[in-house]
């Protein structure tokens, strides 16, 4: 088995894995202290996961619980709570967000740039993909889960048709800034949607459109991931284009978000392509 290497470079710097996980760490945190006082402010609710709300708050008071645990149960909070209960108690933060942000009345969209670039060895592109695609579309417990731990900025992930062949529905907090999103994932091929020329030798794709799920109308946010197959495995530059509402602070914070959730997918990725 060769072994999984990856070089995370952000503004042509490269960002040292302990510099990740300590931004994981604090997100974790941070995420987890705003989740708790949102459920305990529904009564009914938060009985319904007391012993979740008891697990979280214990961690959260131990100085030294590890990443790991703190993600686990904040995943496993998130997950007990329910889709409809998290939607419900983020609604006013997503509306909020939709309302300030909303790109739709613009002629012409300006983007500002988020880019992350991940030098992978011991994983191909393909197996990559293959996994990436069926975190995103799946209904199952462990797709979902994955897209979740991923990033703590992650709150709900669904699909738009419950067999999984629609798009994917998120509510994230987008560059660790204010207050989460949701808003629909739609990947296209178009070219006339794509925010910026392609990359040369980078043959593999993957554009994704936000549209706002309060509105219909486009959220001003476009990924636009490109891959390139190398020798040894593959180079991913992550790229997430912000329409010039979105605040300079998001923007430049988003690449430390990219960093954090892809390079847990690329290890989750690397981990089923060996168990």
């Amino acid at each position: 088995m060769t072994a999984l290497k990856m070089k995370v470079t952000i503004d042509e710097k490269p960002v040292s894995f302990s510099a990740i996980h300590s931004a994981e760490l604090e997100r974790t945190i941070a995420v987890a202290s705003d989740l708790l006082q949102l459920i305990e402010s529904d009564t009914e609710l938060s009985h319904k996961v007391a012993p979740q709300l008891k697990s979280m708050h214990k961690l959260l008071e131990e100085k030294d619980a590890s990443l790991e645990d703190l993600k686990n149960a904040l995943v496993s909070l998130k997950l007990d709570t329910g889709t409809e209960n998290m939607l419900a108690l983020l609604l006013p933060e997503t509306n909020w967000m939709s309302q300030k942000y909303n790109a739709s009345n613009e002629k012409e969209i300006h983007y500002n740039l988020s880019q992350t670039t991940i030098e992978i060895e011991g994983l191909s592109a393909q197996q990559f993909g293959q996994f990436f695609a069926h975190q995103k579309a799946s209904e199952d417990d462990n797709a979902i889960r994955g897209i979740l731990i991923a990033n703590p900025d992650h709150y709900v992930s669904t699909n738009t048709n419950p067999d999984g062949s629609g798009d994917q529905e998120l509510i994230e907090t987008m560059g660790m800034y204010e207050k989460p999103m949701r808003y629909i994932l739609h990947t296209t091929t178009d070219k006339k949607d794509f925010p910026a020329p392609r990359l040369e030798n980078y043959p593999i794709v993957l554009c994704v459109i936000g549209t706002d799920s309060q509105t219909g109308n486009y959220s001003g946010i476009t990924a636009f991931h490109q891959f390139k197959p190398t020798e040894k495995g593959f180079i991913a530059s992550l790229n997430l284009y912000f329409s010039d509402k979105f605040p300079a602070q998001l923007v430049e914070q988003h690449k430390m978000h990219l960093a954090i959730e892809f390079s847990n997918w690329i290890k989750a990725a690397y981990d089923e392509q060996n168990k």
